[in-house]
């Protein structure tokens, strides 16, 4: 009797867990409803929804990422952490999306098995300088100053972690082009109105004023452009009217941010960057032109930019040289941990005032927070990616998944260059803080589609070896 209902259960579990998941969330909500006060039956809606929405998030894990990139975007809601900046819809999010699905697939199901790309042996390093980093910043590297508050801290290395999770969850649970081409498809047209929107009302950023704060920043645009596109000059499977307006609505953004935000450079520069670089891998034969006409490019307009704005980069440059002389010095292959860094500036004068601050860099902020050992395996990473990705560009992949794969790549180049300039791919708490992570978390999302399209060749669903003759990178 026990063998036959020990069968019984193994054959009919999934029902059984999904029967146990609805009962508990009726006799919980009960439960809770009974004993708590009604001063917080609005949260224990939202305990019930969050359930309801998990349980639905099973089923369609990729609603996940589109519900989670629309909500970064429109949602101002914040859950207040006592400090600057609080706990936004996608810092929130992405952890129970990440959990949902671990349990889901390693626990309920029992499936060990997972993709391995080359691209997560750097991410793994990464992951585990970050919390060697956070371990070690807990020591006191210099006698006169404090560390960040261990909130700071906590918060820091969350989105070291939080971004790394965003690139593998990607990977993951998106299980074919469909859904990919959902994503994609739900990020043009979400950034398309608020743009269309924006320019017929007015061209300056005071319509930012309506929307989250850091919701708008340089990396929505960097892949807005990239991803537009390459798109447009690439996927032969679009009507001709919708390739002509997705050139138009990235010629619109480019519009935007030069002739009303010459002065924000990150608005203009990563985008451009990112579509110069498209142009090159499409157009293998105007390599070395392209290249000499951007190295060109760059040389001529550099002593204006650095003219038009030269308080910033004098501070800049200051910032970056006590940085690099005088404080990652002291720890240079771990830093100081998250957040830690900024606390230690004072100690150091910074043209004659002895104040608090950040070097605007994404690099340099790396060397301070997870130091070169952190630094290296990032570079590597994002190195492996676009090794990933040129590989699959000598693929016969479908039209689609060419533009896709090039306009990530053009979109990891302008996000790297973004990082440069202060724009950020990973948020220093002290700085954009946690709202920064609203558009930074879209670069691991979009790379993370490079993951799906190499996984999707490799078990043969879509593309095939080109011939060795006809091996170029995007000839036909």
């Amino acid at each position: 009797m026990f063998a036959q209902l020990n069968g019984w259960v193994l054959l009919n579990q999934r029902r059984l867990i999904k029967v146990f998941i609805i009962s508990a969330v009726f006799i919980l909500s009960a439960s809770i409803t009974v004993v708590l006060p009604s001063r917080n039956f609005a949260m224990i809606m939202v305990m019930v929804a969050a359930i309801g929405a998990a349980i639905f998030y099973l089923k369609y894990p990729p609603l996940g990422l589109i519900v989670l990139i629309v909500g970064a975007f429109l949602l101002s809601f914040e859950l207040g952490t006592g400090s600057q900046t609080g706990l936004n819809i996608a810092i929130l999010l992405l952890p129970g999306l990440i959990g949902v699905w671990f349990i889901d697939k390693f626990v309920r199901q029992r499936d060990l098995k997972i993709f391995w790309s080359r691209t997560y042996l750097p991410l793994v390093g990464f992951i585990f300088v970050c919390i060697l980093a956070f371990a070690l910043g807990q020591l006191p590297f210099f006698v006169f100053a404090d560390q960040a508050p261990i909130r700071s801290q906590l918060g820091g290395l969350a989105i070291f972690l939080l971004s790394a999770g965003a690139y593998v969850l990607t990977a993951n649970i998106i299980p074919d082009l469909k859904w990919l081409k959902r994503l994609t498809l739900t990020f043009i047209l979400m950034v398309s109105v608020y743009l269309v929107v924006r320019f017929v009302l007015q061209t300056d950023r005071s319509l930012d004023g309506w929307m989250p704060h850091g919701a708008t920043g340089s990396l929505i645009w960097t892949w807005f452009a990239a991803i537009g596109f390459s798109q447009f000059l690439i996927n032969r499977d679009l009507r001709l009217i919708w390739r002509a307006a997705l050139l138009g609505l990235v010629g619109l953004s480019l519009f935007v941010a030069v002739v009303g935000e010459f002065g924000w450079k990150s608005g203009w520069i990563p985008p451009l960057a990112a579509i110069g670089v498209i142009i090159w891998m499409r157009f293998p034969r105007l390599r070395i032109l392209l290249a000499i006409g951007g190295a060109y490019a760059i040389y001529s307009m550099s002593s204006e930019l650095i003219a038009s704005d030269q308080y910033s980069y004098i501070t800049r440059i200051e910032a970056w040289k006590i940085m690099l002389n005088e404080i990652v010095k002291v720890n240079p292959l771990l830093g100081f941990g998250p957040a830690n860094y900024r606390f230690y500036t004072p100690l150091f004068p910074i043209m004659g005032y002895y104040v608090e601050f950040n070097s605007h860099n994404n690099y340099i902020d790396m060397l301070a927070q997870i130091g070169i050992l952190g630094l290296v395996f990032y570079l590597w990473f994002a190195w492996e990616i676009f090794r990933v990705g040129w590989g699959l560009l000598n693929t016969k992949l479908d039209s689609f998944s060419q533009a896709y794969v090039t306009g990530a790549l053009g979109g990891l180049v302008g996000m790297l260059i973004a990082g440069m300039l202060g724009d950020w791919v990973l948020p220093f708490v002290y700085n954009v803080g946690l709202r920064g992570f609203r558009t930074s978390v879209l670069g691991w999302i979009f790379l993370g589609g490079i993951v799906v399209i190499e996984q999707l060749v490799s078990n043969g669903k879509i593309g095939a070896q080109k011939d060795q003759n006809t091996s170029e990178l995007t000839s036909k």
